[in-house]
């Protein structure tokens, strides 16, 4: 009897203990699908902004960063690759990428928007560099497979071996850096040094000479050109007052107009801008406040905003652009 009692207890007690796992599962189970639909409602409202970078030192990855989430995860492990400059396709399913991996050369790269996917493109032992997209299928790109000579070349993706033309050049090498497409990629923005440090000059791709842009004293440097989504502006990087500050300038050169005020000291540093396809919001990367950081904020210098601050110990920086993906 007393074991049967017991043994009746025992049972009893067991039926209630999963009686309240069972209820607390369901519980759980219930507020993660609320999450979910929360989260999903407040992505409606609140679009996800994306913003593509790259780090690392020995090994790097290419992150995909949910600024709206303040979130990010892993887009590819390229482990001792180095991927220069990216840039998403209209649609936002393929990031462009130039940059060496492995043993390679310079080449010319498209990610699939889930990383599964990485393909080469341009397909050279030469050097490869600056893609854009001219459309959803189609890839110009930078290369010196002419003899050493600048060349335009475009190229379709989806069949990239048999599809390659030349739309500019070929040019006589000179030294020219930074280069950056205009929307309508009849234009391009650069960094010369040909008349001294570091000035941005544009050019029309059907024209046979470029044109300066910035002016400045010889110990000055002008650098990382970037068009506004309409074509209307360029924003770029200069030292002229003393420390880093950035400018947007009319297309043409003119209403030069500096943004927010210098750096703290000369040696703080900044590269990459990027404006979000809007044209409403600048990323950049700058270590201004001490360390290194994304911070994204309006054309006119307002709503400056640190998303990212970039750990130099476990993601040390590479040089690399930031690419806002299309929504």
């Amino acid at each position: 009897m007393l074991h049967s009692g017991g043994y009746s207890i025992r049972s009893s007690s067991s039926r209630s203990i999963l009686s309240l796992l069972a209820k607390t599962a369901a519980i759980l189970t219930g507020i993660t699908f609320l999450l979910v639909l929360v989260s999903n409602a407040m992505g409606s409202f609140f679009p996800s902004v994306e913003i593509a970078y790259q780090t690392g030192s020995i090994h790097k990855t290419v992150w995909l960063l949910d600024v709206t989430r303040a979130m990010r995860h892993d887009l590819f492990d390229a482990g001792t690759s180095r991927m220069i400059s990216m840039e998403w396709s209209p649609d936002g399913d393929w990031l462009a990428l130039a940059g060496r991996r492995e043993q390679e050369s310079e080449e010319v790269y498209i990610l699939s928007a889930d990383g599964r996917t990485i393909r080469n493109i341009s397909q050279s032992e030469a050097m490869d560099f600056a893609p854009t997209w001219l459309d959803a299928q189609t890839i110009a790109f930078w290369t010196n497979r002419d003899n050493g000579n600048r060349t335009v070349y475009a190229v379709n993706v989806n069949h990239p071996s048999d599809s390659l033309q030349v739309i500019m050049g070929p040019l006589t090498p000179n030294a020219d850096s930074s280069y950056a497409w205009s929307p309508d990629s009849q234009h391009y923005a650069m960094v010369s040094f040909r008349h001294g440090e570091g000035e941005i000059y544009m050019r029309d791709i059907h024209a046979t000479q470029s044109q300066r842009l910035t002016e400045t004293a010889e110990t000055i440097f002008d650098n990382a050109p970037a068009w506004s989504p309409d074509g209307e502006h360029i924003a770029f990087w200069s030292d002229r007052d003393g420390a880093m500050r950035l400018y947007v300038m009319n297309a043409d050169g003119s209403d030069l107009q500096p943004i927010r005020d210098p750096f703290p000291t000369p040696r703080d540093s900044a590269w990459s801008i990027a404006w979000s396809p809007d044209g409403e919001m600048l990323a950049f990367t700058a270590n201004f406040e001490g360390d290194y950081a994304i911070y994204i904020m309006r054309p006119d210098g307002t709503e400056l905003r640190r998303v990212r601050y970039l750990d130099t110990h476990s993601e040390p920086i590479t040089l690399t652009s930031l690419a806002w993906r299309p929504r």
